[in-house]
C-alpha cells in the first residue's frame, strides 16, 4: 500500500471537506452539505479507531452500501480481508498526524468488496478535519476499476506491440523529419545486424547503398509533403558486415500522430527473393540470348489436333506471324520449300511411328522478303500415360549461315588448292602417334614426285633435303619438340634430276596436357626465284661496301694529298697580301691576291669537311673524352667566328644555366660540333640578326647545347634531310649561300660518336635552333671510335 501526496483532483474536495462540522457560518455548512451529497467520490467520516460517521450517497451507487448501513461500523469492513489489518495500521498510525494522504495510488489501488460482493479498486485521500472531542477524519475515494481495466489493457497491448517488434520478422523504424532515427525495433540485428546504440540519432540514409540513395531519399521527401501519405519502394541497404540485403521499405508520414511525431518505415527482408527473381531473370535473359545467338526457335506439334506451336523467337528468325505461331501444321508447311515438304512429311511421320525419342531433318523454310533459310529440326515424342505419342517436340536452328559456310569452303578450298599451286606452296600434316603423313599436291609437285607412285613419309621427305641441310632440320624439328615453340628454316631440296631449290618451311606442333607431342603440321615453299634474287643482293651489297670503303679511303687520302700543295698556295697568298717583301704596285694585284687568298681557305675548309667525313666512314677519328668548361669553349669558338659577327653586326649571347657548366667531351671535336652550329647559324642569318649559345642539363643528366638564331628558317619537310651528307635544301637558301652540305652531318656523326643525339627545330622566316645532348658522364663514351 502506498503512500504519496495529493491528487490534485481529490485534494480540491478534501480541501473543501475539511471546514469543521461545528462551523457556526450557516453559509459554510450548507456548501459543505450540498459537496458532500453530490460529489461524484465516495466520502467517509470516521474517527480515529476507523468508525464511520458518515457517508455520502455515492457510497450507495459505487458499492451499494446505504450510508446508515455503515454507520458506526469499521472502514475495514469495506476491504478484502487480506487488506484490513493493513488499513487498520495505517489509520492508527495516521491518527497522530495531520497532514493528507493518498492510499492506493498507481499500480497498488485499494481493493473494496461491494456489498453484492464484487470488487472494485479505488484511490483514497484521508485527511483530518476536527479535533473537538477527539480526531475526527475525511476520506474521498475515487473509483479507479475501469481506469485499471483500460491500464491493464493498455499495457497487454503494450506487452503485445513489444512482442511484436522483438519476435516479428519485419523491422520497424520512425525517423524524424530529418531523417534522424528516432526508434527502432528489436529485429534489426536479426536483419542488418546493428542495435540501439548503432542507430540511435543516425541518419536512415548513411545505411542505404549509395546506388539506391537517391530514390530513397527522394522517397523521403515525398513522404513529408503531405500527411497520412504512405509509399512503398524496394531498396539495398549495408549490414552490419558489410554485406548488401534488399529491403522492401514502406513509409507513411505520422508526423503529426501525437504519439509517434515521426515518419514510421516498415521494411521487411527480400534478399532473397530479389536474388531469386534475378536469377530466374538472368536465366531466362540467358536462355533468349542463348537462343539468339543460337539462331534457335522452339516448336511443338499436339498430334491430336495436328496444332503445331513456336516460341516467340520464331518471328525473328524465321519470319512466321503471330496468327502462325499456334496454327494447324498445314498452316506452317506453307511456309516450307515446296521440294523440300514431302521429306519434312516424311521426317516427322516417321519419327511418330517409330516413337523416336530423337530425330534430326534439315529443310528450307521462306522467310520475310522471300529469302530462304536453311533449317535443322531437332525433336522427339512425347508420350501419354498409356505411352502413345502425344506431342512432338523440339528446336529449330536457322543454319543458313553454315551451309552456305559450308558451300563458301568448298570454293575456297578449290580457290587455296589454285593459290598453293601458283605460289609453288604447299601443307603437311604428321600424326605423331601413327606416323601417319599428309602432303598436298604442292608438295608432291614441287618435289617432282607421282602422288600415285609416292606414299608420303618423314624419311621420303628428308631424302629430298640436300644432304648438307638435313642436320639443320633434324636439329630445328628436335628443338621445337623440346621446347614446344614453333620453327622456321630456309633450306635446300635436292631433286632426284639433280635440280636445287631453296624452300622455306614452317612447323606448330600440338601437345597434350602431359607435354606430350600429337600432331605436327607445316608448310613449305618454294622461295627458289626470291632466295636467288637475295643472294644476288648481298654480292652486290657486299661490292657496293667495298666500293664505298675504297671511295671513302680515296677522299681521306686525296684530301691529304691536297691540302699540301694548298697550304703552301695560302701561305704565300698571305704573304703578298701583307706585302712581307715588298709593296705589290698594282692595286688590282692586290685584289686579286685577296680573292685567291679567300678561294683557297673555302676550299681548305672543303677538304676539311671532306677529310672528315671519310675519316668518320672508316673510322679513324681521335676519340679522347675528358671534363670540358662550357664558358672557355664558348669563348674559344667567339673568338673564332667574332670577326664575322662584327661585320653582319650580329648579337651574340652566351647563357650557362646552372648545373652545365662542364661537358664530358673530346675537346677537339667538341669545338668543332659548336664551330659547325655557330657558323651555320651566321651564315644564314641575315644583318642585326640575333644568335645564343645556350648550355642546361637536363632530368636525365644531359647537357644540352643549343644555338638558336634569328635566320630565314627550314621548311618543315626539308629539317630531316639537312643532316644528311652532302644535301643542301634546294630555293633561295641553296643558291645565296656557298657550301658543301657536310657542317650538320659530321656535327650529327661526331655527337653520335660520343652517344648523343642532335635535333633540329625550325620555322621558315623566323630561325632555327639546333640542339646537341651529351650524355651525362656515366654514360659516356671512351676510348678511340673504331
Amino acid at each position: 500500500m502506498d503512500i504519496d501526496g495529493k491528487d490534485d483532483a481529490c485534494g480540491k474536495a478534501g480541501r473543501a471537506a475539511t471546514l469543521p462540522l461545528s462551523l457556526s457560518n450557516d453559509a459554510a455548512r450548507s456548501m459543505f452539505v450540498r459537496l458532500f451529497e453530490a460529489a461524484g467520490d465516495v466520502i467517509l467520516i470516521f474517527d480515529a479507531r476507523g468508525r464511520i460517521e458518515a457517508a455520502n450517497p455515492a457510497l450507495e451507487r459505487i458499492l451499494g452500501y446505504a450510508p446508515d448501513e455503515v454507520r458506526g461500523r469499521s472502514l475495514t469492513m469495506l476491504v478484502a480481508p487480506a487488506q484490513r489489518r493493513e488499513l487498520a495500521s495505517l489509520i492508527a498510525a495516521y491518527a497522530a498526524g495531520a497532514s493528507p494522504v493518498i492510499v492506493g495510488r498507481g499500480a497498488h489501488e485499494i481493493p473494496v468488496k461491494g456489498k453484492c460482493g464484487e470488487e472494485r479498486f479505488f484511490e483514497i485521500v484521508v485527511e483530518r478535519i476536527a479535533d473537538d472531542g477527539g480526531p475526527m477524519f475525511l476520506a474521498i475515494a475515487r473509483d479507479v476499476t475501469e481506469r485499471r481495466q483500460r491500464d491493464a489493457s493498455l499495457r497487454s497491448s503494450e506487452a503485445m506491440l513489444r512482442a511484436l517488434l522483438e519476435f516479428g520478422t519485419d523491422i520497424a523504424t520512425v525517423v524524424g523529419a530529418d531523417g534522424a532515427i528516432c526508434f527502432e525495433s528489436p529485429f534489426t540485428k536479426n536483419i542488418l545486424g546493428y542495435i540501439d546504440d548503432d542507430l540511435a540519432g543516425v541518419n536512415a540514409l548513411e545505411f542505404v547503398d549509395p546506388d539506391d540513395r537517391p530514390r530513397v531519399e527522394a522517397a523521403l521527401l515525398s513522404i513529408l509533403a503531405e500527411a497520412g501519405k504512405r509509399t512503398e519502394l524496394e531498396a539495398r541497404f549495408r549490414h552490419k558486415d558489410g554485406t548488401p540485403r534488399t529491403l522492401h521499405l514502406t513509409g507513411t508520414n505520422c508526423l503529426e500522430h501525437p504519439a509517434i511525431g515521426g515518419i514510421v518505415i516498415n521494411a521487411r527482408d527480400v534478399t532473397e527473393r530479389v536474388a531469386a527473381e534475378e536469377a530466374r531473370e538472368t536465366s531466362d535473359r540467358r536462355l533468349h540470348q542463348a537462343q539468339k545467338a543460337a539462331r534457335m526457335a522452339v516448336w511443338d506439334i499436339h498430334l491430336p489436333t495436328g496444332r503445331m506451336s513456336w516460341s516467340p523467337e520464331s518471328g525473328t528468325l524465321f519470319g512466321i506471324g503471330a496468327d502462325d505461331r499456334v496454327a494447324a501444321q498445314d498452316q506452317f508447311f506453307r511456309h516450307v520449300h515446296r521440294d523440300d515438304l514431302d521429306g519434312f512429311h516424311a521426317a516427322l511421320a516417321g519419327a511418330v511411328e517409330t516413337r523416336a525419342e530423337n530425330f534430326t531433318h534439315e529443310f528450307r523454310i521462306r522467310a520475310a522478303g522471300g529469302r530462304f533459310l536453311h533449317v535443322r529440326a531437332h525433336g522427339g515424342c512425347i508420350m501419354d500415360d498409356n505411352g502413345v505419342p502425344l506431342f512432338l517436340a523440339g528446336v529449330a536452328q536457322d543454319v543458313t549461315d553454315y551451309c552456305l559456310a559450308l558451300e563458301t569452303l568448298r570454293q575456297s578450298e578449290a580457290r587455296l588448292t589454285e593459290a598453293q599451286r601458283m605460289a609453288k606452296f604447299g601443307h603437311w600434316e604428321l600424326d605423331i602417334r601413327t606416323e601417319e603423313l599428309i602432303w598436298t599436291d604442292g608438295i608432291y609437285e614441287m618435289f617432282g614426285l607421282d602422288r600415285e607412285q609416292f606414299g608420303a613419309t618423314y624419311e621420303a621427305f628428308l631424302d629430298a633435303v640436300h644432304p648438307d641441310d638435313r642436320d639443320l632440320i633434324n636439329a630445328a624439328y628436335r628443338k621445337s619438340l623440346v621446347d614446344r615453340t614453333p620453327y622456321v628454316v630456309t633450306h635446300r631440296l635436292r631433286l632426284a634430276d639433280g635440280t636445287v631449290k631453296w624452300v622455306e618451311e614452317r612447323c606448330a606442333t600440338e601437345f597434350d596436357a602431359e607435354g606430350n607431342p600429337l600432331l605436327s603440321r607445316g608448310t613449305v615453299q618454294d622461295i627458289t626465284e626470291r632466295k636467288l634474287t637475295e643472294l644476288a643482293v648481298v654480292a652486290a651489297r657486299d661490292e657496293a661496301v667495298v666500293a664505298n670503303r675504297a671511295k671513302s679511303e680515296f677522299l681521306a687520302n686525296m684530301s691529304h694529298e691536297l691540302r699540301t700543295p694548298l697550304n703552301a698556295i695560302l701561305g704565300f697568298s698571305e704573304m703578298m697580301q701583307r706585302e712581307v717583301f715588298g709593296p705589290l704596285a698594282v692595286p688590282k694585284y692586290r685584289e686579286y691576291v685577296g680573292d685567291i687568298l679567300k678561294s683557297g681557305r673555302h676550299l681548305l675548309d672543303v677538304l676539311s669537311d671532306i677529310m672528315d667525313v671519310s675519316r668518320v666512314e672508316v673510322g679513324k677519328i681521335d676519340f679522347e673524352p675528358e671534363d670540358i668548361s662550357i664558358r672557355q669553349l664558348a669563348d674559344a669558338c667567339k673568338v673564332i667566328v667574332g670577326g664575322r659577327i662584327r661585320e653582319k653586326r650580329q648579337h651574340f649571347s652566351v647563357a650557362i644555366r646552372r648545373g652545365a657548366g662542364t661537358v664530358h667531351a673530346d675537346p677537339r671535336l667538341a669545338k668543332q660540333v659548336l664551330l659547325n652550329l655557330l657558323s651555320n647559324a651566321l651564315k644564314f642569318t641575315p644583318e642585326g640578326g640575333r644568335i645564343e649559345l645556350t648550355a642546361r642539363r637536363t632530368r636525365a643528366g644531359e647537357i644540352a647545347l643549343s644555338v638558336a638564331d634569328t635566320g630565314i628558317g627550314i621548311a618543315p619537310e626539308d629539317i630531316a634531310r639537312v643532316v644528311e651528307p652532302f644535301v643542301r635544301v634546294e630555293g633561295a637558301l641553296a643558291r645565296t649561300h656557298e657550301g658543301t652540305g657536310l657542317g650538320l652531318a659530321l656535327t650529327k656523326s661526331f655527337i653520335e660518336l660520343h652517344g648523343g643525339r642532335l635535333e633540329v627545330e625550325s620555322r621558315l622566316g623566323e630561325g632555327t635552333t639546333v640542339t646537341v645532348y651529351f650524355p651525362a658522364p656515366a654514360q659516356a663514351r671512351h676510348g678511340t671510335a673504331a
